[in-house]
Parts: structure tokens; C-alpha cells; sequence
């Protein structure tokens, strides 16, 4: 039975594999010979019909205040795409000057209907980031997210507290 069923999973993979338009192979890497199936991660093979693109929306706010949380949930709805990482594109001049190609390639493959979501609770605090932001777009939509000051800095405190030790290897 398992026999049945791992020749059936392969016969799916092969007649709904990606076009090789869409395989990327890492650099140094060697392509695929038509039809081998190879290694190739589900990272490297975007879905037909998706690109990415400059982000719809940007989550900002203050460092644990709950701005991964509200990511986290957006990203549960089918018609969002969200970013995986902090990208710190507008708060970084390092960043920043990798120009936007390399700022859209750090967003997630997305369809059409699908709105792309970044988040960097960094640019809420970063004094060059709001003039880039609306350099980029004007219209682009900003979700500050705030949190009561002490519960605030309690938090940030034990986090730390808790790197702090776990860096030193004690607990």
C-alpha cells in the first residue's frame, strides 16, 4: 500500500510540477535534467500566477508591543501575504541602498487579489523613515500599533532579561 501510494504522490508531482521558467537554481548550482524531480526546496518554485511586489501596507510600532502578533494574524486570511522577516529597508541606510529592486525582493510571492503586508516596528522610531516611506508611495497604508508604556516596558525588560541569560548560557 505504501508502495501504491508513493508512486501515485510521485506521478502527481511529476504531471503538476512547475514549469522550468519558474525553477530557480542557487547560484553555483546545477540545473535539472527534464524530469528529475532533483532537491528543489518549495522556496525556490514560485505559484503560477503570483509575483512579488512593493508591500500594500506596513505594520509599524514599538519593540514588544505587538506588532508580530497582528502579523501573524493577518497572515492566517488567504487574501494577505506578509513578509516573513523585519526587512528594515526605510530604517537602514545599508538597506536603503540596495535601491527598491532588492527591497521587492524581499516580499513574499503574491496573486493579484492578495495584499502584500511588511512589517518593521522600526520605522516607527527611525527619523529618516516616514520621507522615504512616502517617497516609495504616498497612499500606502500604515498600521501603528501601540501598547500601554509600563506593560511595555515590563515586557521589553524580562525579554532582554531572558536573551541576556540565554546568550551567557545560563537559565
Amino acid at each position: 500500500m505504501a508502495n501504491l501510494l508513493s508512486y501515485v504522490l510521485f506521478l502527481a508531482l511529476r504531471t503538476f510540477a512547475a514549469p522550468p521558467e519558474y525553477i530557480q537554481v542557487w547560484p553555483g548550482g546545477s540545473t535539472l535534467a527534464p524530469g528529475d524531480l532533483g532537491t528543489v526546496g518549495p522556496s525556490l518554485v514560485p505559484p503560477p500566477g503570483t509575483s512579488k511586489h512593493a508591500p500594500h501596507s506596513i505594520i509599524i510600532g514599538v519593540r514588544k508591543g505587538g506588532t508580530r502578533a497582528l502579523l501573524e494574524m493577518l497572515d492566517i486570511h488567504p487574501e494577505v501575504a506578509a513578509a516573513a522577516t523585519e526587512v528594515h529597508f526605510f530604517d537602514w541606510d545599508e538597506n536603503y541602498g540596495k535601491g527598491f529592486e532588492w527591497y521587492r525582493d524581499q516580499m513574499p510571492y503574491s496573486y493579484p487579489n492578495q495584499i502584500t503586508v511588511e512589517k518593521t516596528p522600526g520605522y516607527f522610531t527611525s527619523p529618516v523613515a516616514p520621507a522615504r516611506i512616502h517617497a516609495m508611495n504616498s497612499s500606502i497604508r500604515l498600521l501603528l500599533i501601540l501598547r500601554d508604556p509600563t506593560e511595555r516596558v515590563i515586557s521589553d525588560y524580562t525579554h532582554h532579561l531572558a536573551t541576556t541569560q540565554n546568550t551567557l548560557g545560563t537559565t
